[in-house]
């Protein structure tokens, strides 16, 4: 912004001019006096030279005549100086001209140099201003059109997995003959569940919801009924080995659609990345105040396209992002290992940091 302390030591553009104009009335004053000095000196030295004499009149005209011819030659020398004094500013403001077209067009990679400490001066410096500032603002509004672009894309991924669950329990249930009344029961409930999911999901995708940490009383019951989902949604194509002996009880501040929608992607990675022979590891404990979450697999030879899979890595990022936690992948071309860290926060954030930015 211009700074206002320099605002009194500007001189006044009018100011300026004028002393342009009185400088280069000067040098012209001086330059007409020597001129017709030198003139009425060498007219004379010729006349006595040839041996002309003028009588008064004669000499007045001749006079007069000379001045004349040294006053618009002082003239033109006024005019050529004072433009070239002048021509400075003129060239300034044909800059501070162009950065206004170029505010007009949206082209706001430019920077005004400064030159003097006057009204151009100052609007030059408010026209960079004006730059900065809209080329900050279209970069803040680039970055959260495309914040907002990853949180459809992650939210709209998530909603992939229990729509998939749900897909296959109803293939399942067709492909029974008779089910029986227990097993109904289970995929009814393991259905309303996925519903539910997919409900809160949509919700938060159309700015309906916001995110809602809540205290969790009992983390380690969460946890265990997480761990067991996640384990019993893969036990048929894989083999799960759940290692929870160091995660202990805890109380946090925890969303617990998020945590839901982390193992959800878990899942989802080992389903379409993991080599379905291979052990999938899953390891949950708490440590030094952090909830820590890794799994570990054998990547297939052919891995389907990986979008899927950096889609899911960034939505988990995101949700451990909103408690300011890390997300750490380590991999090789066997294997597949992601590390997530999630402080337990006993007390709730600021409201301000309750509800995702683009609700």
């Amino acid at each position: 912004m211009p700074n206002k302390q320099n605002d009194r030591k500007r001189k006044k553009l009018k100011t300026e001019i004028i002393e342009l104009l009185f400088l280069s009335f000067a040098v012209s004053a001086f330059f007409y006096l020597f001129l017709s000095y030198t003139s009425q000196i060498l007219a004379n030295a010729y006349l006595s030279e040839r041996g002309i004499l003028l009588d008064p009149i004669q000499e007045n005209v001749l006079y007069a005549w000379m001045k004349t011819v040294c006053f618009f030659a002082c003239m033109i020398i006024f005019i050529v100086i004072f433009l070239v004094l002048f021509s400075q500013k003129i060239s300034y403001l044909l800059v501070i001209t162009d950065g206004i077209r170029k505010l007009q067009e949206k082209q706001m990679d430019f920077v005004i140099e400064l030159e003097g400490n006057d009204e151009l001066t100052l609007l030059a410096e408010s026209i960079n201003y004006l730059s900065l500032s809209q080329r900050q603002l279209l970069e803040k509004e680039e970055a959260l059109r495309k914040e907002r672009e990853d949180f459809i894309h992650s939210l709209s991924h998530d909603i992939r997995t229990p729509l998939t669950s749900i897909l296959s329990y109803s293939e399942y249930l067709e492909g029974q003959d008779l089910p029986t009344e227990d097993d109904y029961r289970a995929y009814a409930s393991m259905v309303k569940k996925k519903a539910q999911q997919i409900k809160v999901l949509s919700e938060q995708l159309l700015g309906k919801k916001k995110r809602k940490p809540e205290k969790i009383e009992n983390g380690l019951l969460l946890i265990e009924q997480l761990a067991a989902e996640w384990c019993e949604d893969l036990e048929d194509e894989f083999s799960c080995r759940l290692d929870l002996k160091d995660c202990g009880n805890f109380q946090a501040y925890l969303d617990i659609n998020e945590l839901r929608r982390i193992f959800d992607n878990l899942l989802s990675n080992v389903e379409r990345y993991a080599r379905p022979s291979g052990e999938i590891l899953l390891v949950i404990k708490t440590i030094d105040g952090c909830l820590s979450i890794v799994q570990k697999n054998e990547k297939r030879q052919r891995p389907y396209d990986g979008e899927s899979l950096k889609l899911g890595i960034r939505s988990i990022r995101s949700i451990a992002g909103n408690y300011e936690g890390t997300v750490t992948i380590t991999e090789d071309e066997e294997s597949f290992l992601i590390e997530i860290i999630i402080p337990l926060n006993e007390e709730i954030q600021n409201s301000s940091e309750l509800s995702p930015r683009f609700i």
